[in-house]
């Protein structure tokens, strides 16, 4: 019974997938070891099982700088439509990012997306967020140090 629960792959849960992604990512970064294309593809596939709501800020941000890493994601169409998905969740849920999360998702949806139309999503993200941190005119939402973060991505 326990054989057949792990090959499935249904007790390796939501929070198990992004950290695989994240560290395999780190690997790739600064190990440049070999691809583990195969991995990778499995991970994406369990991935794809939860919905992009079901995600937490840390594990959208996670998600989308290992797939701006991993190279063998750009190939993957269901990681792209993946991070399409999450990238249009960031959009509506952009007040719940801090300025650091913010830039490290902007600068990962930015290598990620193609299109004219998915280039218009990361630049209206960026809208909405500078909006919101800096207050819309008022007061920032951030302290200084934080929106330092945000303002030297920009």
């Amino acid at each position: 019974a326990l054989r057949s629960r792990w090959s499935t792959g249904h007790s390796f849960g939501k929070q198990h997938v992004v950290t695989a992604l994240y560290q395999l990512g780190l690997c790739r970064r600064y190990d440049r070891s070999p691809s583990h294309a195969q991995l990778i593809s499995a991970l994406i596939d369990r991935l794809m099982q939860f919905s992009p709501r079901d995600l937490s800020t840390d594990e959208v941000t996670r998600v989308l700088w290992a797939f701006a890493i991993l190279k063998d994601v750009s190939n993957n169409t269901n990681a792209h439509r993946f991070a399409t998905d999450l990238g249009n969740l960031v959009l509506e849920r952009y007040h719940d990012y801090t300025p650091a999360q913010m830039a490290s998702l902007v600068g990962s949806l930015s290598r990620l997306m193609d299109s004219p139309a998915e280039d218009e999503l990361v630049g209206r993200i960026t809208t909405k967020f500078s909006d919101y941190a800096l207050g819309n005119g008022s007061l920032p939402r951030f302290p200084p140090e934080e929106l330092q973060t945000w303002t030297d991505f920009l």
